[in-house]
């Protein structure tokens, strides 16, 4: 098995963790406040935010990755991607940022 990665940002008040195919936003600050979001086709190995937060980037099992917002712009609307970029042909299992 793989260990899960968890990532925060400073300036979110959220964690993301990866979990299936979908990608687990959760609130710090209340545990219930919770939005999973479905970018990839397969299992998602690692989700982080940015450097600046306001990008999440994801890997999955195929080696894609993909940026996207990390604020949806509004419920129920999808969020802007700002890449999909197939990278390697194995398992994506981290991931990160540069400023």
């Amino acid at each position: 098995g793989y260990s899960s990665i968890l990532s925060g940002h400073e300036g979110q008040d959220a964690c993301l963790y990866a979990n299936g195919k979908c990608i687990v936003k959760r609130s710090l600050s209340n545990p219930y406040d919770c939005e999973t979001i479905f970018m990839h086709q397969l299992a998602v190995g690692v989700a982080k935010y940015s450097p600046c937060g306001n990008w999440i980037a994801s890997g999955d099992a195929g080696g894609c990755v993909k940026v996207f917002a990390s604020a949806a712009p509004e419920p129920g609307l999808d969020r802007a991607v700002k890449n999909d970029l197939p990278v390697i042909g194995g398992q994506v299992k981290d991931l990160a940022g540069a400023p």
